[in-house]
């Protein structure tokens, strides 16, 4: 402990941690036209609007079709005084509901201290019914591989899964 002369310790910075996050998300309305004039507009997005999984039934009603993500932060380790750590990085999580059953995700972390991709990742998720369909898939980096699991919704039967691992992760294929 480093004292001055009146033997008071002198505080030291060892660590520090700033960041911060927003969300962006896009939602379909349901026009309150009549049901002739709903099946002379715009097919696609109405019928995106009736299967969005989100959205409320009824006429005015809207649904998230799409919602995105960001959050920086930076981090300051200086537990050593012979070493310090800094990083400076922005994570990205983006998720579109194509139809009722299926959602589509992509999520990305970026060193921006070193101008780089970190890693990344795809999800797949398809309901069905009273089962889910969910698939990763990481291309590169830490935990590249992919992972399959097909499991029964219930909560009492929760433990009644298909899941199947491919890739690497650290030095454990898996």
């Amino acid at each position: 402990i480093r004292k001055n002369s009146n033997g008071v310790p002198h505080p030291r910075l060892t660590r520090m941690n700033l960041s911060t996050g927003f969300q962006l998300s896009g939602q379909q309305f349901k026009s309150k036209s009549s049901p002739a004039d709903t099946i002379n507009s715009n097919a696609l997005a109405d019928s995106i609007t009736e299967v969005s999984p989100l959205v409320k039934r009824g006429d005015g009603a809207k649904g998230k079709l799409w919602s995105t993500r960001f959050s920086i932060g930076y981090s300051l380790t200086q537990s050593n005084p012979e070493f310090s750590k800094e990083t400076f990085w922005l994570n990205t999580n983006s998720t579109i509901n194509i139809t009722k059953n299926w959602r589509v995700s992509y999520n990305a972390r970026f060193d921006l201290m070193e101008n780089e991709l970190i890693s990344h990742s795809f999800s797949i998720y398809r309901d069905l019914h009273c089962w889910e369909l969910a698939l990763n898939w990481t291309p590169s980096g830490y935990a590249n591989g992919f992972y399959l699991r097909i499991n029964v919704k219930s909560p009492t039967l929760r433990d009644l899964k298909v899941e199947q691992r491919g890739g690497f992760n650290r030095n454990v294929p898996y």
